[in-house]
């Protein structure tokens, strides 16, 4: 009885869902009939025009007051959906199935992901995906892979990594910087240096570009592995790719610093913080105060515990008994009692700020309740907004838009309330994540307004035109990207060698080799040191304009620019003498890539075994086709390239990475 009223229930729910996500809103509802949107950049002769087409998405997302009520539905049902999923997931057994065809849901990699985060079985969650690969008209994708991925990673079993890395490459599924990323923490909360090291190297031979939390993953586990020099080295590299590390990234240098026992060090970090307008958090204190307190240096930790007070921050106990105790025994038992007394009044302070007339202010939400809590917006929304304070951090609003990451028209709607609020002053690190997430989701009209915004908060960085050259790129809008890097430069941002890389690759793309080249050629007059992407870039584009020798040449140059071809570079050239029916100088380069310790790719293979069947070589072409996938050397075997120890002075890289 319970179960026919269960599935009457559900097939309600479906019906609705639907009509919803297959019909879309009825006309003349949601106030979506917009004209043409007009965004115009302050101080700029750019202007950008949008023709909106009636009932679009992206009009939807325009329209902040109306955005909620248009997707309130069909994201309640999605979190519907996976309720019920959760319900019949607690175990598996022989119906379980069953069960599972009975909510005749159509499966999408993302609620399939969102059901795999909340299910704490890995055994069960392995079967349920099994379950989901096996419906018609689905396919799982690197999300829905990673998320299987996490499973294991959290019960630190690796030998069932590699089978779903093997599984991701046996059906196509190409291993992105998510899945990177993701194996690349689990093997750093093992503590398995060695394990991160080959997944870092694997990601570079796959051409795979680190971005700040790939980067700040590395860093500290070397860090934590004593590798002082060796994290400094790679921060450096992260600046110079023109990725803009976190307050995290800085968190763990300063730590590293401490470590390696260069206070000194650390202070310059931590100076460069506020030079960056980087707001120093609890753990840098912590880590400071912590430091000279045991090194001895009592003035530099009275005055790093003072500072953190003055920025709001509470000393822990620990940290207040550490520095009080060795206070005590040097005979400065009046800075003690100082001290004491400053963090009296800060409780008494925050106890006053905490006591608020009733009705007025409840406790703000954590991100993910938030989150939760935007996608849903009600009643209890407008409450939870009202008791967020003023100049919420920016972690925690990072926060927020990341778990938002999958409703880019609830990220574009929390954005424009947070713009409304005197209150709330979004920084440059909220702006690039709300960037981000509306141009993987395709709306470059919004991206436009929000750089727009940023410029006028004079937060803009080189990282959000990057993002938006970027969606340009993936959509071969070139004159709309050249536009945007000419804005770009006269706005005092300088491009970085991942800005040109993009615009050479865009104009390869598009036929415009004559063009990439003066691209590369202003590069270099820039002095914006290419990286190996770049080259592979420049490659592909003399490849592709048939000057296959010029191509050849600039790659044996290579080693000789301190550049270590990746597989990707392999690939392209190994194509191009395809192309040209050199079998003999492909076969060669092939050769020279596995003798180098370059593991191919599915790709690689995929395009060598074709060109040989068109060459008529088949049984080369069988044997080639027996080889290992990918994914082979990423979790077991295979050898960092990268040194455990660099022959570099910590001081001397940290005045190169500071300068």
């Amino acid at each position: 009885m319970w179960l026919a009223g269960m599935q009457a229930c559900l097939r309600q729910t479906h019906s609705c869902l639907r009509e919803i996500l297959l019909e879309g809103p009825r006309a003349g509802g949601g106030g979506v009939n917009r004209g043409l949107i007009v965004l115009q950049f302050q101080n700029t002769v750019a202007t950008w025009s949008t023709a909106s087409s009636r009932n679009s998405s992206s009009e939807i997302s325009h329209d902040a007051g109306n955005s909620g009520r248009n997707y309130k539905h069909n994201n309640k049902s999605h979190a519907v959906i996976v309720a019920q999923f959760e319900e019949l997931l607690q175990e598996w057994g022989s119906k379980t199935p069953q069960l599972l065809d009975a909510l005749q849901v159509e499966l999408k990699p993302m609620i399939v992901c969102r059901v795999l985060k909340k299910m704490p079985n890995p055994k069960v969650a392995r079967k349920f995906f099994k379950w989901a690969g096996s419906k018609k008209g689905y396919q799982h994708n690197m999300y829905t892979y990673t998320a299987l991925i996490d499973h294991y990673g959290r019960a630190k079993n690796f030998e069932a990594i590699e089978e779903v890395l093997a599984e991701m490459c046996e059906v196509g599924c190409g291993m992105s910087i998510v899945t990177f990323s993701s194996v690349m923490h689990w093997y750093r909360e093992a503590k398995n240096l060695a394990g991160v090291h080959r997944v870092w190297e694997h990601m570079q031979r796959e051409g795979c570009r680190p971005n700040e939390y790939t980067y700040t993953t590395y860093i500290d586990a070397l860090a934590k592995n004593g590798c002082h020099k060796e994290a400094l080295e790679v921060f450096k590299e992260m600046q110079d790719s023109g990725c803009d590390p976190n307050m995290f990234t800085y968190n763990v240098l300063i730590h590293s610093l401490v470590k390696a026992g260069k206070l000194d060090g650390a202070c310059e970090m931590f100076k460069k913080l506020l030079e960056l307008e980087q707001r120093p958090n609890f753990v840098t204190y912590t880590i400071l105060v912590s430091a000279h307190a045991k090194s001895g240096d009592f003035d530099n930790a009275i005055h790093f515990f003072k500072k953190m007070m003055e920025a709001g921050f509470v000393p822990s106990h620990a940290l207040r008994s550490l520095l009080f105790t060795a206070l005590t025994t040097k005979d400065r038992a009046a800075e003690v009692a100082e001290l004491t007394q400053m963090c009296t009044d800060m409780g008494a302070r925050i106890d006053k700020r905490k006591s608020k007339p009733e009705g007025v202010h409840e406790k703000p939400p954590t991100p993910v309740k938030l989150a939760e809590l935007l996608i849903r917006w009600g009643p209890a929304t407008e409450r939870a907004l009202e008791a967020l304070t003023p100049n919420l951090p920016s972690q925690y609003l990072s926060n927020v838009f990341a778990n938002l990451s999958s409703y880019p028209e609830v990220v574009w709607r929390f954005f424009k309330w947070l713009k409304s609020q005197e209150a709330h002053e979004p920084s440059k690190y909220v702006f690039s994540k709300v960037m981000d997430i509306l141009g993987k989701s395709g709306h470059v009209d919004m991206q436009l307004e929000v750089l727009a915004d940023a410029e006028a908060s004079k937060v803009a960085n080189s990282v959000m035109y990057n993002t938006l050259i970027h969606s340009y790129c993936t959509g071969k809008q070139t004159d709309a990207a050249l536009e945007i890097f000419e804005n770009m430069k006269e706005r005092g941002h300088k491009p970085n060698a991942h800005t040109y890389t993009m615009l050479i690759d865009l104009l390869s793309r598009t036929r415009n080799h004559a063009q990439a080249m003066k691209m590369y050629g202003a590069m270099v007059k820039a002095d914006c040191k290419p990286s190996m992407h770049t080259y592979t870039v420049v490659i592909q584009s003399l490849a592709r304009s048939g000057k296959v020798n010029a191509a050849n040449t600039l790659f044996e140059r290579l080693p000789s620019l301190g550049i270590a071809p990746s597989a990707v570079t392999y690939t392209v050239l190994i194509q191009a003498f395809l192309r040209e029916k050199d079998i003999e100088r492909a076969l060669e380069l092939y050769e020279a890539m596995t003798s180098n310790g370059i593991i191919a790719s599915r790709v690689t293979l995929r395009v060598l075994t074709r060109g040989l069947k068109a060459a008529g070589m088949h049984d080369k072409a069988e044997l080639l086709s027996r080889e290992q996938p990918a994914f082979q050397g990423l979790v077991k075997g295979g050898r960092s390239h990268r040194h455990m120890e660099v022959q570099k002075d910590v001081q001397a890289i940290l005045l190169q990475s500071l300068s």
